[in-house]
């Protein structure tokens, strides 16, 4: 029916003797009606259709959709750390991605895992940092109380993706309790 009605608005917008202003209107409000109907059909019939397949569409000049979730990549750099002190007994540890310059998280990662452990000597290894802490949204503030401040914190730093993969720590970095 909307077929029968657009080719009849057309063809009075068409012949020189009946074109108007108000006839070209017509046949553009009757055209968009029918490409209305004709895309409902072809969402309908066409797109929720599993006999249809992808060749199907490609032959019809239509979009190819994906099936499936695509995984979220492992993270391949650690994250860049930027340690401030706001106040006395305050660490704040600040983290964002390499390749920005703002605190921003790689696309597909989650958050970052960050382990710690306030020590004097020197930690050369990812396995002394006792303390683990899982933060979503730069920075991780740490408080510490009286007999703690004046001491060494040592922590590194790791993303994981969306999908628990974890990526490769940090270099072992060193900050002052305040």
């Amino acid at each position: 029916m909307l077929k029968e009605v657009f080719e009849v608005k057309y063809a009075v917008a068409k012949d020189p003797a009946t074109r108007t202003p108000g006839a070209v209107a017509a046949k553009n409000v009757a055209k968009m009606a029918y490409k209305a109907a004709i895309r409902a059909f072809l969402k309908e019939f066409i797109n929720f259709n599993s006999t249809v397949t992808v060749e199907d569409r490609r032959n019809m000049g239509l979009p190819v959709y994906k099936t499936g979730k695509t995984p979220a990549p492992v993270p391949s750099a650690p994250p860049q750390a930027n340690v401030r002190i706001p106040s006395p007994g305050v660490v704040e540890i600040h983290y964002r991605s390499a390749e920005s310059a703002r605190e921003r998280k790689p696309a597909g990662v989650y958050g970052c895992e960050i382990k710690w452990k306030i020590s004097d000597s020197m930690v050369d290894s990812w396995a002394q940092l006792v303390h683990s802490e899982f933060d979503t949204c730069s920075p991780l503030r740490l408080s510490f109380d009286g007999p703690d401040r004046g001491r060494r914190l040592w922590f590194a730093l790791r993303w994981e993706n969306t999908r628990g993969d974890k990526g490769p720590w940090s270099e072992i970095q060193e900050a002052r309790i305040p």
